[in-house]
């Protein structure tokens, strides 16, 4: 009997476990994680070069994840390439099953499961993204607001990036968006050092708040404690209204040169 509550228990984890997995989309915001604006452009190097820069997915204060743009040189039929590599082998990428050296990743549409159809999670340590431009037969060399999936353990996330491999040396880019932190909505952190902006009344009566700023800002976003988004402005305004359900929001402030805090504000 004992033996069979086992089994039972069991079963329902590795059921609970693949729900979780199966319930995240590309681009939704689960109770428990945050998005992260790493503000990533990549596209200044040579021929023959490559550009880096890497983020760090699970707020553990290390950047395990780095992005690589690599520069070929057409005229020479060398090819473009956008390579993802990373140096914690408790974090899984999605990626094709068959090659055995740097697997190719699959890009999902908002909204997507991650990881569906012939795709499996793996802990390669390096991956392609994409390549084009010279004689190479191209893969996925122009993609906008891409979403790639990762998991660590029983958690599964995204990253959104965008790049262009078809082109010249000029043209190259790869963007990395945003991507969806694993840890704590509520625990807020400031992304920038130093504190550039205020909210006031906190706490709001009517729901009415202004923000004041010590420089220019270039996006507002409200979201519910549940880490959801609630609504996106401008810079340009700067007075602006909560939901009218009462409770605690966070307000995210972006500035012009894409550092960003955060800091929660109640509805009474």
């Amino acid at each position: 009997m004992r033996n069979y509550i086992i089994l039972i228990a069991v079963f329902f984890f590795l059921i609970q476990s693949g729900m979780s997995y199966a319930q995240v989309l590309a681009g939704s915001v689960p109770l428990g994680t945050s998005i992260v604006y790493p503000n990533i452009i990549l596209k200044d190097a040579t021929p023959g070069g490559s550009e880096m820069d890497s983020v760090d997915l699970d707020c553990d204060g290390i950047k395990e994840t780095v992005f690589e743009l690599y520069y070929g040189n057409p005229s020479l039929d060398f090819c473009h390439a956008f390579n993802l590599f990373v140096r914690d082998s408790s974090i899984e990428i999605c990626a094709d099953s068959g090659s055995m050296f740097m697997p190719k990743i699959p890009l999902y549409n908002y909204g997507d499961t991650l990881c569906s159809g012939d795709y499996i999670w793996r802990n390669n340590g390096q991956y392609h993204i994409g390549w084009g431009a010279g004689l190479c037969f191209p893969y996925r060399d122009l993609e906008i607001e891409k979403y790639i999936g990762f998991r660590k353990f029983q958690s599964t996330a995204w990253i959104k990036v965008s790049f262009d491999l078809s082109g010249g040396i000029d043209t190259v880019s790869a963007t990395i968006h945003e991507f969806l932190a694993l840890c704590d909505y509520a625990e807020i952190r400031d992304y920038s050092s130093d504190k550039f902006f205020n909210i006031s009344p906190n706490p709001s009566v009517d729901g009415k708040i202004r923000l004041k700023a010590d420089r220019r800002i270039s996006k507002i976003e409200i979201t519910n404690a549940f880490g959801q988004v609630v609504n996106s402005l401008s810079g340009d305004h700067l007075t602006m209204t909560l939901p009218e359900t009462s409770g605690l929001y966070i307000l995210r402030v972006i500035d012009s040169k894409g550092n960003y805090q955060a800091e929660k504000v109640w509805r009474h």
